[in-house]
């Protein structure tokens, strides 16, 4: 009978090519969605479950549901979209200075995410990267390096004997200098940084000097937290505003140059005070390493210092009574800027002498 040929709009060709693809490569092996929150992989049957194949023309097209593939990135892993954080500076193990958050915030472009599976299903590194709308944070990394804290300007450390309740006490103490933030011209307090001094807070009671007399206190230990915060703030430049040495000497401090603190609930505490005097902002470190506390400060490099202590009168030696003369000069660009500031201080005969 006579008839009419019409060929179908796919052929035979194009169907066994799209079949090979998908049975040869795109089902072959699991596939990557790369994302800074954490990779996705899709085994084969997932991805499967989100492709079909539409005719365009005379081929076979690889389609994704975005919608659905949306859906399940989400439920599985929420963790790949976050909310903005502020840039913060930290420490690592090493204890160098490094800037960490400061991350956009990621929500999942749905629009795109299907052509995402398919690159990644059809390339050969199978994988590609999530899709998102970035919305920068407030505080950035790049904004927060250009505070001024890009170096350690000053570091100090004391070395302390063993001794069950003064170890946790140095180190609750550290932990509460560390991080600290002074803008210029703002006036760092010990005590204030400290407080509360109390069990909850972790101190211990342990020996301390009150009123010349041998006794323990709660935060006894602190007065090493004191000298080395002094004297890091010292070499650092900035300005003294309150401190005092202790009545008598003890050979782990530079004598003359030490400080002490006192916690007394009714009254009559004595506190390390500095001003920072510098035009740039300073971020301190304190940590207990290798039987040593530490204290650094970090910010723009500012002044020069030098200085002189000696024994004025007296028998230097633990348990003696002598007197110390402390002799600071602070320079800027190569100019005497403060200086000489001088500071007398004499320690007393403990009975050992």
């Amino acid at each position: 009978l006579p008839a009419t040929t019409t060929a179908p709009p796919i052929l035979d060709a194009e169907a066994d090519r799209v079949a090979g693809a998908l049975n040869n490569h795109v089902f072959a092996k699991p596939v990557t969605l790369t994302s800074p929150n954490g990779d996705v992989v899709l085994s084969p049957e997932e991805v499967a479950t989100f492709l079909t194949v539409e005719p365009n023309g005379e081929l076979l097209m690889i389609r994704a549901d975005r919608d659905a593939l949306a859906e399940h990135l989400l439920a599985e892993n929420p963790k790949i979209e976050n909310a903005a954080s502020k840039a913060r500076f930290a420490f690592d193990s090493n204890q160098q200075l490094y800037i960490a958050g400061g991350d956009p915030a990621r929500q999942l472009y749905i629009g795109r995410v299907d052509d995402s599976l398919i690159s990644a299903a059809t390339s050969i590194s199978r994988t590609a990267p999530i899709p998102y709308f970035e919305i920068p944070s407030d505080l950035s990394k790049e904004k927060l390096a250009e505070s001024g804290v890009v170096e350690l300007i000053s570091s100090f450390s004391t070395p302390y004997p063993s001794n069950p309740p003064r170890t946790p006490t140095r180190r609750v103490g550290a932990s509460k200098v560390r991080g600290t933030y002074l803008e210029p011209g703002e006036i760092f307090s010990l005590h204030d940084t400290l407080d509360p001094i109390n069990a909850a807070s972790g101190f211990k009671n342990a020996g301390v000097i009150h009123g010349g007399v041998h006794t323990s206190g709660m935060g006894g230990g602190l007065s090493q937290m004191a000298t080395t915060t002094y004297n890091a703030a010292y070499f650092a430049g900035l300005k003294d505003v309150m401190h005092r040495p202790h009545t008598e000497w003890f050979t782990r401090y530079p004598a003359g140059r030490e400080a002490t603190i006192y916690h007394a609930p009714n009254g009559g505490s004595l506190d390390l005070r500095f001003q920072n005097n510098t035009p740039y902002p300073i971020l301190m470190n304190s940590y207990l390493k290798d039987g040593r506390l530490y204290v650094d400060l970090w910010s723009t490099k500012h002044y020069e210092v030098k200085s002189e202590t000696i024994v004025t009168s007296g028998r230097k030696q633990a348990g003696c009574s002598f007197r110390t003369k402390d002799t600071r000069w602070v320079y800027l660009d190569g100019e005497l800027v403060s200086g000489p500031e001088v500071y007398y201080w004499g320690y007393r005969n403990n009975g050992y002498c």
